[in-house]
């Protein structure tokens, strides 16, 4: 996740301190919500999802020790970035937020620059953690490849099951379609270009039934189009991939969806 993307949540009762620090970080690229005190920082956290928190600890009525305990104790708030933002620089003050669960801890005054590094090192820790849940969630997927060429049929099998998936292949689409309807899939690979049934025909019979409608699907074509791009994404697939692909971007791919995160490159493409 690119720095410039993240959606920060500042956290400070002190307003100079709020808006000289939303107001650099915005500078910086990042999207920027502001709270008051700890019980406002906790409703927003329930409303919204933030990829960082930068949490004030000195602060009346709940302060920032409460906060990051109740954050650590939530499940869709736990693995929330917290870093702590105070004049407090004891080692006792340090070893509770971390035990507590703080991602990280600068203290008060701090460079920018300084600041931007923590952020960007809490950032990538998070990126980590969330590949790592993708990856586990692979290992208990089960996945459909749709391809007519045997080599590369064979080639993308071998990729997934040393990813960890359990794989199944069809070398056409009405094979497909038999496999499809009789068991249950967690993500298909499915080639364009096909003889007798193409991958748009398959996609769109697939999106065509209510229980299969929701099953996510890469397509995969040495077609690089726009408007190929585009129809796929039109009749329904998650994601398109291009012939040669490279491991590592078939991996990344697989991976996201599996983990419900879908492309933002093709999720905000133009039509």
């Amino acid at each position: 996740m690119a720095d410039s993307n993240a959606s920060i949540l500042v956290v400070d009762d002190e307003e100079l301190n709020r808006d000289i620090l939303s107001r650099r970080l915005v500078k910086e690229g990042y999207t920027v919500t502001v709270a008051e005190g700890g019980k406002e920082a906790l409703d927003m956290l329930r409303l919204e999802r933030y990829d960082l928190v930068l949490l004030d600890i000195m602060m009346p009525g709940i302060d920032g020790f409460e906060v990051l305990k109740r954050i650590r104790s939530e499940p869709v708030l736990h693995n929330t970035p917290v870093i702590m933002v105070t004049a407090l620089s004891d080692t006792s003050t340090i070893k509770r937020c971390l035990a507590l669960g703080a991602t990280d801890y600068v203290g008060k005054p701090f460079e920018l620059t300084f600041l931007k590094s923590r952020i960007r090192q809490a950032m990538q820790a998070l990126s980590n953690l969330r590949r790592t849940n993708a990856v586990a969630d692979a290992a208990a997927a089960t996945v459909l490849v749709v391809e007519d060429d045997e080599v590369n049929r064979d080639l993308l099998v071998r990729r997934l099951t040393k990813a960890g998936c359990t794989t199944q292949a069809a070398g056409n689409g009405a094979e497909a379609l038999s496999l499809i309807y009789g068991h249950h899939y967690d993500l298909i690979l499915l080639d364009i270009m096909m003889a007798r049934m193409d991958g748009y025909q398959v996609l769109q019979k697939i999106r065509s039934q209510e229980a299969y409608k929701d099953i996510p699907i890469i397509m995969i074509s040495a077609l690089g189009d726009a408007s190929s791009i585009a129809r796929c994404m039109e009749l329904g697939a998650n994601d398109y991939i291009m012939k040669p692909y490279n491991a590592t971007i078939l991996n990344e791919r697989v991976f996201k969806l599996l983990g419900n995160n879908i492309p933002s490159e093709l999720r905000n493409m133009d039509r």
